[in-house]
């Protein structure tokens, strides 16, 4: 074989063991494209079946997810599978093409796929053929730090716990917990599509740390969508690890398309 040959063939390897999830509480229109794997998220609190993969099944934490939003996706895909290559987006939205791109949804209503926006296909992820080992969406450029936009947008004392857990648990990261915190750059919707021994290592230094401010009862008097919190802090927190692990992860960014 020749070395073209083998790189080829080394590329179409990763490619066919590349799957994506994505996280859905209702039924909706999925991508045509294999890469795309439905998940329903939450399921251990509901009766309803929506017919897609469980968030419920094997080790999970299928009902924590009114706190813990998509993240239940996320630990139940660090926890259960083993492509060589995956991640997690959203069913309103998707990683947006490069080269290649998607644009067929199944309609269950009317049995048939319709047109929709252009979207990622298998394709499309040619960035871990150079040695990108995470994609993440591109960060949103703010007018304030991101400390005083959660402040606004949530409550500033989370973020003392969280760094007091930070602390305690990966003080190393302390640094770079200040410097995206005081910075106004943000990669929002706990949207990525990573090696897999990567995104082990992400959701093994970020889970510890929501599970033991998940004890703690600052959110419980919160009205339902402050609940979510969780799910807040953790987009705050994919920046962290992000910004601590450059020095040994390659990180590449995609805009983000959203489905009406």
């Amino acid at each position: 074989m020749s070395e073209v040959e083998r790189v080829c063939s080394a590329g179409k390897s990763w490619m066919s063991d590349l799957r994506i999830y994505v996280a859905t509480h209702k039924p909706f229109k999925a991508p045509v494209d294999t890469l795309y794997t439905p998940i329903q998220v939450g399921a251990a609190l509901t009766t309803e079946n929506l017919r897609y993969c469980r968030d419920d099944s094997g080790d999970n934490i299928s009902y924590l997810n009114k706190n813990f939003c998509e993240l239940t996706a996320l630990y139940w895909i660090w926890k259960n599978t083993h492509h060589a290559i995956t991640g997690l987006v959203h069913y309103r939205r998707y990683f947006g093409q490069r080269w290649h791109w998607t644009d067929q949804f199944w309609n269950e209503e009317r049995s048939e796929a319709v047109t929709g926006p252009r979207i990622a296909s298998r394709d499309d992820f040619a960035e871990f053929s150079d040695g990108v080992d995470l994609i993440a969406a591109y960060p949103n450029h703010i007018s304030v730090s991101l400390l005083e936009d959660y402040a606004v947008m949530h409550g500033a004392w989370d973020m003392y716990l969280v760094r007091e857990v930070i602390a305690q648990e990966t003080p190393q990261y302390l640094s770079a917990f200040d410097f995206v915190m005081n910075g106004k750059a943000l990669s929002l919707c706990n949207m990525v599509v990573a090696r897999k021994e990567v995104l082990d290592r992400y959701c093994a230094w970020l889970f510890p740390i929501l599970f033991k401010l998940q004890k703690m009862p600052f959110y419980k008097a919160y009205d339902d969508y402050q609940k979510r919190a969780f799910g807040f802090i953790s987009e705050r927190l994919l920046n962290v690890w992000i910004c601590y692990n450059r020095r040994t992860v390659c990180v590449a960014s995609r805009e983000i398309v959203g489905i009406s």
